[in-house]
Formats: structure tokens, sequence, C-alpha cells
């Protein structure tokens, strides 16, 4: 393994590293998720539901830890205590959403003559690749709602971000059936790129020219790649709108996290 040091952005200092898995090491990873997945496939979903309900009161218990960790790594107490915070709702609501939306659905054509039924079959292993900006919610935006279609998710963070895994992997081991179909690795752009090689399919959320690299290489392989990558977002401030208020909510949320969001208002 490799040792990846890691900056301090409160004092400059290399004051972290990680050990950086080599592709055979992350291939073992794998396929351990790949074999535990058969099991959690065949769970219930509302039995997948409530253990990741327990992952959420999880998070609740380990919240001042988690914190910590991702104030040293971003610089920012505030965001950093709601980023606990939302991921807990969103799993919450997460799983409300999947007991409806992966339903198996009977269908007919618009003339009644033909039916069918569409049932949601999980991929065995899916891969995230997750940026700084925000390391906690988005490394587990995407990987919820495929533990709860069934799948087995491997995630790796922004080697600039990644002292909060340590205690999510506390999280994580409250729940041994989640911790079987889960891994969170720390690792570079390399790592990234073995991760391509070794799931089924790929998310990404990132830059536009590296979400270009990764949509490449997923296509090399025929792997379906799902990519959320920056964009210019636009305000647009009617003729009946409020202009004080307009120009406040404008001004916040161009600048929250410091502009660094994928909702950053950038015009208007």
């Amino acid at each position: 393994m490799t040792e990846i040091p890691v900056r301090n952005p409160y004092t400059g200092d290399i004051d972290y590293a990680f050990a950086e898995p080599s592709k055979s090491e992350l291939a073992i990873k794998i396929s351990r998720l790949r074999e535990n997945q058969v099991a959690w496939s065949s769970l219930q979903l509302c039995e997948r539901g409530q253990i990741l309900r327990q992952f959420a009161d999880g998070l609740a218990r380990h919240k001042d830890d988690l914190a910590q960790t991702l104030c040293v790594d971003t610089g920012r107490w505030g965001l950093s205590v709601m980023e606990v915070d939302a991921l807990a709702a969103i799993t919450r609501s997460r799983v409300e959403q999947a007991i409806v939306a992966l339903q198996p659905k009977r269908m007919k054509s618009e003339n009644n003559d033909v039916s069918h039924l569409q049932v949601f079959v999980p991929y065995p292993v899916v891969g995230v690749i997750s940026p700084w900006n925000y390391p906690l919610i988005l490394s587990f935006l995407d990987a919820v709602p495929a533990l709860l279609a069934g799948c087995a998710v491997i995630i790796k963070p922004s080697e600039i971000t990644p002292r909060f895994i340590e205690v999510v992997d506390q999280v994580l081991n409250d729940a041994a059936e989640l911790a079987a179909v889960v891994d969170v690795v720390p690792g570079t752009a390399a790592t990234g790129e073995n991760l391509i090689d070794l799931v089924d399919v790929i998310n990404f959320t990132g830059s536009v020219e590296t979400g270009r690299q990764v949509a490449t290489r997923a296509a090399s392989q025929l792997k379906p790649a799902f990519l959320e990558l920056g964009g210019k977002d636009p305000a647009i401030v009617l003729e009946s709108a409020n202009i004080e208020r307009a120009a406040l909510a404008i001004l916040l949320c161009a600048t929250v996290n410091t502009g660094q969001a994928c909702f950053s208002i950038e015009r208007v």
C-alpha cells in the first residue's frame, strides 16, 4: 500500500495519512461485497429499510466525532454538523420513498391489450466516487438508494477529505448486515480508475473534466455511469419579486460553503 499524505486546511501542515489499496486489494474487497450482496438482495425491502434506519440512528450517535473529522478536513463547523443531520434525514426519507418506488408494478398498454410486470433487479456492486465539498452526504447520497434496491456498494471519497472514513466505519459496524455490503475506501484517482474496472456500475460526482474520463473508461467496458457534474446555476428575478429578499437569497446561495456547492448561484 502507498501512504497518501493529507494537509490540514487550518494549519497547512500535513498531519494525517492513509494507505491507498492496490488494485488486487481492492478486488478482494469487491469480491467480498459481491458474495455478501446475494443474501442482502434476498432480504425483503422493508428489512433493508429497517437496517438503513439503524444506520441513520448510528449517524446521530456518532454525530460529534463525525462532525469533528469533517471540520478538520473542510475547515468549517456549522456545515459539518449539518451534513451529519442531513444525511440521517435523507436516509430516513429514502427508506420511505423506496418502499413505494421499488415495488413491482403491473402495467397495461393504452389499448389494454398488452400488460407487463415491472420488476427491479439490483446491480451486484455499485461504485461511488464522491467529491470533497460535502464529503459525508455526497458519499452516501447515491449509496443509500442503491443499498435499498439490494445492491452492495463501495465508496471512494475524495483524498482531500478522508478523515471521516474511520468514524463512518464505526457507524456501519453497528449494523453487521450493512457492514457486510458497504465498504468505504480512501484513495486517489488511481483507486477511482481501479474501482471503475471492478464494479458493475459507477456513480461519480465532480468536475466535467473528470466526469468525461469516468464516462470514457466505463463506456469502454460497457458499464453504466451516472454522473453529476459542474454547471452554471442561474437565478431568475421576476418583475414582481421583492428585490431585497431576492438579493439576500441570491447572495446566500452564491456564497454558501464559500460557493463550493452544486447548487451555488453563478448567474443572475
